[in-house]
């Protein structure tokens, strides 16, 4: 008997979800990172409450907090799932602060709503090797002396007035620093999943070095949709990085367990770097973005 509760009480859920409003949409759904600029609504509709009348749909593109109309489409209700081609967006990339929205209306009635926030980053289909930074393995003693003596010139990227190099071991991520003190910050985001998505998540991860007073600030972010727009909530990240300075060499040591990531030869996670000087900022790859991790670039565990 509790299991027939139990089914029929879901049920009852999917039903009230599904046509609780007259007209709910599979595609795109709310944070979705789309991958191409055609933008195709999927819906189903609550053929009771429509009733036959015609849906009006509007995409619109949220530009600094300024709304743009892009399409506005009236299609005729002839199935309870339908698809509405709204037309093409023409950026490759919209996300961080930017998204667009999809609200619709049913003629002749005060039904409406909407779908936001939603993003589009097009990714180039390549090895996601090519162009890689590359996080190199550390055998034995893992600490700023041993490193500095394993990490040859090439293996550091520059940043601003700076340059770091990314290694590894089974136990640890570190980020090998140099020539940081006239830097105000230096920033590095790390994304596990490699989603390459258009809006930071809450897996995304943040490690800041602030090299003046020689501190460490690591954080993840909460996002939400306010009447501004999209907002994200710095949260402090719990964790267990330490870090060791010696003879203005800093390295900052991660955990893999905080990252959730798997340490093995040949994987790949998003990564990007941001260094802040007095005057400019300096990103790896560089057109990163700091809310958009599709912008971000590949980082791989090499031995």
């Amino acid at each position: 008997m509790q299991v027939k509760r139990s089914v029929a009480l879901i049920l009852t859920f999917l039903t009230g979800y599904i046509f609780g409003q007259a007209v709910t949409f599979h595609s795109p759904v709310p944070w979705i990172t789309l991958r191409q600029n055609n933008i195709i609504a999927k819906t189903l509709i609550d053929t009771s409450e429509v009733k036959g009348n015609a849906v009006k749909l509007t995409l619109s593109k949220i530009v600094d907090g300024r709304t743009k109309r892009v399409a506005s489409k009236k299609f005729k209700t002839v199935d309870y799932s339908q698809e509405y081609e709204l037309g093409a967006i023409d950026v490759d990339i919209l996300g961080g602060n930017d998204y667009l929205s999809i609200s619709w209306t049913v003629d002749n009635t005060d039904k409406k709503g909407k779908i936001e926030p939603f993003g589009i980053v097009r990714l180039i289909q390549e090895d996601p090797t090519k162009g890689a930074l590359q996080c190199k393995e550390i055998a034995g003693t893992f600490s700023a002396s041993a490193v500095d003596a394993a990490c040859k010139d090439e293996d550091f990227t520059a940043l601003g007035t700076g340059k770091f190099c990314a290694v590894w071991n089974t136990e640890k991520f570190g980020l090998f620093i140099k020539n940081c003190k006239d830097l105000d910050n230096i920033r590095f985001s790390i994304d596990g999943k490699n989603g390459k998505n258009a809006f930071l998540a809450y897996s995304d991860r943040v490690i800041t070095y602030f090299p003046k007073n020689d501190s460490l600030n690591a954080t993840y972010c909460k996002r939400r949709v306010d009447k501004k727009g999209i907002a994200y909530d710095v949260k402090k990240w719990t964790q267990e990085i330490t870090k060791e300075v010696q003879d203005g060499l800093v390295l900052v040591m991660v955990p893999w367990y905080d990252l959730a990531i798997l340490p093995v030869d040949g994987r790949i996670f998003g990564f990007a770097a941001f260094a802040q000087g007095s005057n400019d900022m300096v990103t790896v790859p560089e057109k990163a973005q700091k809310e958009i991790p599709g912008t971000w670039g590949n980082l791989v565990l090499k031995k």
